[in-house]
């Protein structure tokens, strides 16, 4: 992937209907060839049960994982 992203502004994250993840499953939710910011909320990491989505800004992507 190439071309640099500007991230800013909301990512709203919702589990398909019945939907169970495992704690350490990872999503990667974004690529891109470089980055500048990041986003300012992303909604949706709690998801009950103990459970959360943590964000994790790489080079070249975002990635969700369980915990």
């Amino acid at each position: 992937m190439s071309g640099t992203a500007t991230l800013a502004g909301t990512l709203r994250v919702s589990l398909a209907s019945g939907y169970e993840p495992s704690i350490g499953d990872s999503f990667q939710v974004m690529t891109f060839g470089s980055r500048v910011g990041t986003l300012d909320t992303i909604l949706g990491l709690d998801l009950g049960g103990g459970k959360m989505l943590v964000p994790t800004y790489l080079e070249t992507g975002l990635i969700l994982t369980v915990a």
